[in-house]
């Protein structure tokens, strides 16, 4: 929808060509075996104060999805046959 846009008339019309027309960046498609840490991380956010957070190392329940990372593990997935 944003890479090809929208008519005036659609919902997030607007939205869509305000943001072609003020931000210059990509959009792409991220799977979900990519984003596992960060997911970890925001579920964590909701356990702590508002505000920055800082680590100086890896959070406990973000260590074993780091390793499996670092070592090409893939998370099995749920596929539809």
């Amino acid at each position: 929808m944003v890479l090809q846009g929208v008519s005036e008339n659609h919902p997030l019309g607007e939205l869509v060509q305000a943001y072609l027309e003020l931000w210059n960046c990509e959009l792409g498609h991220v799977y979900d075996e990519m984003h596992l840490v960060a997911e970890e991380l925001a579920n964590l956010s909701l356990s702590y104060s508002f505000g920055p957070m800082y680590f100086t190392q890896a959070p406990t329940s973000c260590r074993h999805l780091l390793l499996s990372d670092v070592a090409e593990i893939s998370k099995p997935c749920n596929a539809l046959l």
